[in-house]
């Protein structure tokens, strides 16, 4: 009966037109896309490790200019959280933020988190990581 299963799983994949290699089976129509997907949030940081206190450059692109404020944040290797900054709406910035002195030495994250408005309120849209490995 197991020798069964890859046959019928390769025939289901044809039927779905997608060939066993991921790529569209002959004859299958294209994929088509109902809306364009929006971009994607991404961080870059310099330097990505240091001691607590160090100063840690964040440029981030993808972000919309039609919601609140981004927030910056660190959370430490015990996933303890840090508000560092808040940098004005726009798709794109460039800013400089220190690491928690206190922070835990191990893996941590620089987060971008883009807010939006939701009645009188900003709640988070989305946001976008980078790793930051604090040292002894």
């Amino acid at each position: 009966m197991s020798g069964r299963i890859p046959s019928i799983m390769l025939a289901g994949a044809l039927v779905m037109g997608m060939a066993a290699s991921g790529t569209p089976a002959a004859g299958a129509a294209p994929a088509r896309v109902g809306r364009q997907a929006p971009l994607a949030l991404l961080i870059q940081i310099q330097p990505n490790s240091g001691s607590g206190g160090t100063l840690v450059r964040v440029k981030g692109t993808g972000f919309t200019s039609n919601t609140c404020n981004i927030v910056i944040s660190f959370t430490d290797a015990d996933r303890v959280y840090t508000q560092l900054a808040s940098v004005p709406r726009q798709p794109s910035f460039k800013t400089e933020v220190q690491i928690p002195t206190g922070a835990a030495v191990g893996p941590g994250h620089v987060t971008a988190l883009q807010m939006r408005i939701l009645g009188h309120m900003c709640v988070g849209e989305g946001s976008a990581s980078a790793m930051f490995t604090v040292t002894p």
